[in-house]
């Protein structure tokens, strides 16, 4: 199976823009490599990048250090420093994403994190998503609006010691493995989460109001439509098949969601 690699950078990758930021977003990256292959960095080295294992397991090298990211493990490369990398003996997906500016290795440091965290937790891969899709506005205010995402990814990226995480805690992070997981099925709602968790609904909702001040039917319904309109975007799909694929078998009510929340149609979204 040949190597799967999507990427995503700011057009302008030799200077960074001119209005002042704690840092600027440069790029980012959804890998699904197969083994027997060593991968190598690009010469220009002048960035911080965040590398995110998904599932799988690959043998990453930053400077003199070398580290198995397997999924839930992170690595944090720093300016200046080249890496390696290849997958062990199956196919290793791992999400990763870089900023630059005269402040990023400080602003990087100054999270206090180690070079690998292999307690990171599930790759938050939506937001990733959500990073690489912002790269293409150059306007400031949406690279500052990119910034705030970034600091979301930075912020789950120090994970939590097993020893210090509570009860509420691990709930929600099996929560949001299964839900990353199911999300796309249409029976998949707040009832089945609780029965597979072996929770009671109440005891679910009282986890993400204290850890999102949300609750899990609306972070459901949010992964399943960021999902169709990236498909609504970037694929020639159908419009009740990418209904279907996010978890809508009713067309109508599909729209219906689309329209409320984004202001158009599926169709208009996609003129």
């Amino acid at each position: 199976m040949a190597d799967q690699i999507k990427l995503i950078s700011r057009m302008d990758l030799l200077n960074v823009p001119d209005y002042p930021m704690p840092v600027y977003p440069r790029g980012a990256g959804h890998y699904i490599i197969s083994p027997g292959v060593i991968h190598y960095g690009g010469e220009r080295q002048d960035f911080v990048q965040l590398f995110w294992g998904v599932s799988g397991t690959g043998l990453l090298k930053i400077a003199d250090s070398s580290c198995l990211l397997a999924p839930g493990a992170l690595a944090i490369k720093f300016s200046g420093e080249f890496h390696s990398y290849h997958a062990q003996d199956s196919l290793w997906e791992l999400r990763w994403l870089t900023f630059d500016g005269s402040s990023a290795d400080s602003f990087m440091r100054s999270f206090g994190y180690p070079l690998f965290n292999e307690r990171a937790g599930d790759c938050p891969s939506h937001l990733f998503e959500d990073y690489a899709k912002g790269l293409s506005d150059s306007r400031p205010y949406a690279q500052r609006a990119l910034f705030a995402v970034l600091s979301q990814i930075l912020a789950l990226a120090g994970g939590v010691p097993a020893e210090n995480e509570t009860c509420g805690g691990r709930l929600l992070r099996k929560a949001l493995s299964l839900i990353n997981t199911n999300y796309r099925e249409p029976m998949f709602n707040v009832n089945a989460l609780a029965e597979m968790l072996g929770v009671h609904r109440a005891t679910l909702n009282r986890a993400f109001k204290e850890g999102f001040d949300s609750n899990p039917s609306d972070y459901i319904m949010q992964l399943r439509l960021r999902h169709a309109m990236n498909l609504l975007k970037d694929s020639n799909m159908k419009i009740s098949d990418i209904a279907a694929d996010s978890g809508f078998p009713d067309q109508t009510y599909f729209c219906r969601l689309i329209k409320n929340a984004y202001g158009k149609s599926p169709k208009a979204l996609r003129a």
